[in-house]
């Protein structure tokens, strides 16, 4: 079999892409960069529809968004990714989404792990994976983070809610766009307007019925998930 490199897809920006602005929203990057990124693992046989058989799936742990220029209604944009390292049990894959005139709009970097569905245990990337795909070297900046709130962080609560049934993927937990969706959800209209750059650290998975607490630290634009009983981070998202 022939290995693959980079992957490509064309897409036009739909009406619920856009926010009030009239421009795409940070959701819907989000939408788009998972759309190309699971068409990409599929062909190598470990996507969506292979999981029956391979019982193993992808985890995304982090993401790293830049914003150029935010796309239109009804504009041609073409979504770009690749493999760009391979890290022990770590897989990164980046992202380019160009506009009509080829200019790039968007960049991106993003941390996975391949885990076993039954065992819920995080399984090496195979070597038949590997023969499929050309690992094209990119910049990887993402990094581990680990965060320990004071109880007086904990109790900055900026709002709360129960992740229902819709917000829930192909794995049986909350969608990783949802996390970005509760966190916007933070930040005042202008502020959400001037993003320019979002980064998105998945800690713990939430399930349906799960009670999630929102948090922000002062004089960062930084949000913080945690459980009902504010123990445990579910994700930690920073805006810049």
């Amino acid at each position: 079999m022939k290995k693959r490199g980079m992957y490509q897809n064309e897409y036009e920006v739909n009406i619920s892409d856009i926010g009030s602005d009239k421009k795409m929203k940070l959701s819907s990057f989000l939408k788009y960069l998972q759309e190309v990124a699971a068409i990409h693992s599929g062909i190598s046989g470990y996507g969506i529809n292979n999981v029956k058989t391979t019982r193993k799936a992808w985890v995304v742990l982090a993401w790293k968004v830049n914003i150029i220029r935010k796309p239109i209604w009804n504009e041609k944009i073409t979504v770009k990714t690749w493999s760009s390292k391979i890290e022990k049990i770590y897989y990164y894959r980046n992202f380019e989404i160009k506009d009509e005139k080829g200019e790039v709009i968007c960049t991106a970097e993003s941390q996975w792990i391949m885990m076993d569905v039954d065992t819920k245990k995080i399984q090496r990337i195979t070597e038949e994976y590997l023969d499929k795909f050309i690992v094209i070297e990119s910049k990887v900046t993402i990094s581990k983070t680990n965060v320990k709130l004071t109880d007086k962080e904990k109790e900055k609560i900026i709002h709360e809610f129960v992740v229902a049934r819709r917000d829930v993927d192909t794995n049986n937990h909350m969608n990783n766009i949802i996390y970005l969706d509760m966190a916007l959800e933070g930040l005042d209209e202008k502020e959400v307007q001037d993003i320019k750059s979002f980064e998105i650290c998945y800690k713990l998975e939430s399930k349906i019925k799960d009670k999630i607490i929102c948090t922000k630290v002062d004089d960062e634009n930084t949000i913080y998930l945690l459980d009902e009983n504010k123990e445990k981070i579910h994700a930690i998202v920073k805006f810049k």
